[in-house]
């Protein structure tokens, strides 16, 4: 779970799913 180790905003969805 890479995720969890790149988490610039929670508050960010669609930065999260950029990676």
């Amino acid at each position: 779970m890479v995720k969890s180790a790149v988490r610039p905003r929670m508050s960010d969805p669609a930065h999260t799913k950029h990676q």
